[in-house]
């Protein structure tokens, strides 16, 4: 009995042809391209799922972690406590093209440092996910903030929203209309005088603290506590975690002020 005229060509073109192992087929698959894939689908998730504001206030926590942790990388590396407004700069654009990143500065001063890109580290990944860029806001923002103590990262221009290259600002001193300003606020530590003249540690926010304007809305976090001024005796002590004001002390010879508590921190979201 003679099988069927197609199988017959299937089982002839099988036998002359050689089947390749998996190994030798040309399949686009590497860490690179998986790792990339998979960031871009749990973006997409979240934004299908709550939008395109959470799913970058999700990112965003990532993205300050990351930040830290390159920060102390770079800072370990160069021996040196904080970075100057010149290294900061040096940094970002490193980081990027280490990441395939193809970054460079465009300008940069005292009040801003500002930033272009003629390749994202996500590559064709990124387009239409604008959640995705919040790892460059925040990284950015973090490093900036921890080594100068402020910033404001202003994507004026992404790849992710069909623009050919990136435009990044990161301004380096707070507008008093921030609030009308486009961008993500970034918050480092500080030293702060204290009454006698001293300098004391404002609150470290973690990893620099983040509050969210109008490119993307942030969730105001909770302020920390505040330290009651201490009378002439020894300093007082700060108010507890519900922010309830801490004891006074008793009065005595003169002495060292009060130390306040906690800087209030924002987290973006």
């Amino acid at each position: 009995m003679h099988a069927p005229a197609g199988r017959t060509v299937l089982h002839c073109v099988r036998k002359g042809a050689a089947l390749k192992s998996a190994n030798e087929l040309d399949v686009a698959l590497d860490r690179d391209v998986f790792m990339r894939g998979l960031i871009r689908e749990l973006a997409s998730s979240l934004e299908s799922v709550v939008g395109l504001e959470e799913a970058s206030g999700y990112i965003s926590l990532v993205g300050q972690s990351v930040g830290s942790q390159i920060n102390e990388a770079y800072t370990r590396a160069l021996e040196a406590p904080r970075l100057t407004r010149e290294q900061v700069a040096d940094v970002l654009v490193d980081l990027k093209l280490r990441i395939k990143g193809d970054f460079f500065v465009i300008s940069q001063d005292d009040e801003r440092i500002v930033l272009g890109s003629r390749s994202c580290p996500f590559a064709e990944k990124v387009l239409g996910r604008e959640s995705m860029c919040m790892m460059t806001s925040n990284v950015f923002g973090t490093i900036a903030a921890q080594n100068l103590g402020y910033a404001r990262v202003e994507l004026e221009e992404t790849i992710a929203r069909g623009s050919s290259g990136c435009r990044v600002v990161v301004h380096l001193r707070p507008d008093l209309d921030v609030l009308d300003e486009p961008g993500r606020e970034y918050f480092g530590d500080a030293r702060t005088p204290t009454a006698d003249g001293d300098a004391g540690m404002a609150g470290v926010p973690g990893a620099a603290g983040v509050a969210g304007t109008s490119e993307t809305t942030g969730t105001t976090g909770t302020p920390g506590a505040a330290g009651t001024a201490g009378g002439p005796g020894a300093s007082s002590a700060a108010a507890h975690a519900t922010g309830d004001p801490g004891a006074t002390s008793e009065p005595g010879a003169p002495g060292t002020t009060g130390t306040g508590g906690a800087a209030p921190t924002t987290t973006g979201g």
